[in-house]
């Protein structure tokens, strides 16, 4: 009894304490409780409710946004050419309100194995690339060296059926996606939780275009992104993305735009909009 005292005051004075924003846009209907202990400290500040049992102290963390979830929201629902890259990106259309698309995310921590088929210096070059995504809330890559250990795994493979079909001479090599596929594990709710893509080594004539391919791919594969030939070079996006050493800002952007919020519900592009909406009163300038 006297430790459950304790630990209702830590909690109730954690919760009372929290900075909160008292925002919350109303796309998250489920309770999930998780275990306390699984909580880092920022988490530990977001606690709504709880209960505890013989083991354990199981929580429920609010869905208002934080500070900076409320800054990141106003940074990229206010900005039009964010929201346009964007609805391309992930509904193909700048102007969709389409309900029946819906934005896809990963809801598992994405753990990478190459197969020793893939050049070192390729994986690590990759490795390296994709570090700064470590900034992106709820979005979380590890590179594994056990397969067993992976839930996303790059390989060879020489039968690769083609995107493009009977169409297929008529791209360049050099589109991200010739010689190369994936292919994502989605739930009912639109979530990923394993994937798999093969490249072509032996058929892809230009070498030096495997890096660029794996980069381009593994990116569309974390949203299941629509590749645009309209998109700016420096995108991974775009079908003439000159290969840099660095992942762009506005990439960057983008994956923190989608990765906001684990929403448990399908989002559509109609809710998108009317997110873009709700930020013209919730985002005034004081």
């Amino acid at each position: 009894m006297f430790k459950f005292l304790i630990l209702f005051t830590v909690l109730s004075f954690t919760i009372s304490t929290m900075a909160q924003t008292g925002v919350d846009l109303g796309l998250n209907k489920k309770k999930k409780f998780i275990s306390i202990k699984s909580l880092n400290k920022a988490e530990k500040e977001r606690i709504e409710d709880f209960f505890i049992t013989d083991n354990d102290t199981l929580v429920n963390l609010k869905n208002d946004l934080t500070e900076a979830e409320l800054k990141l929201f106003c940074e990229c629902y206010t900005n039009d050419t964010i929201i346009k890259k964007y609805k391309e990106a992930v509904f193909q259309y700048s102007w969709s309100r389409n309900k029946k698309l819906k934005i896809r995310q990963w809801n598992a921590e994405i753990k990478v194995y190459f197969d020793s088929a893939i050049p070192k210096d390729v994986k690590k070059e990759f490795i390296a690339f994709y570090k700064p995504l470590n900034e992106v809330k709820n979005l979380k890559i590890d590179f594994v060296k056990n397969k067993d250990a992976s839930n996303y795994v790059i390989k060879t493979s020489d039968t690769i059926i083609s995107q493009f079909g009977a169409d297929e001479s008529d791209y360049k090599e050099t589109h991200p996606l010739k010689r190369i596929s994936y292919n994502i594990a989605t739930d009912n709710t639109y979530k990923f939780y394993s994937a798999i893509t093969l490249i072509d080594l032996n058929r892809l004539e230009d070498k030096s275009l495997l890096l660029q391919k794996l980069k381009q791919v593994f990116f569309i594969s974390l949203g299941q992104f629509v590749v645009n030939e309209r998109a700016d070079e420096t995108s991974l996006l775009s079908t003439r993305y000159k290969n840099s050493s660095t992942i762009s800002k506005m990439d960057i952007t983008l994956l923190k735009m989608h990765y906001l919020k684990i929403f448990d519900q399908a989002i559509s592009a109609y809710v998108i909009n009317e997110l873009v909406k709700k930020s013209k009163t919730l985002c005034t300038d004081e």
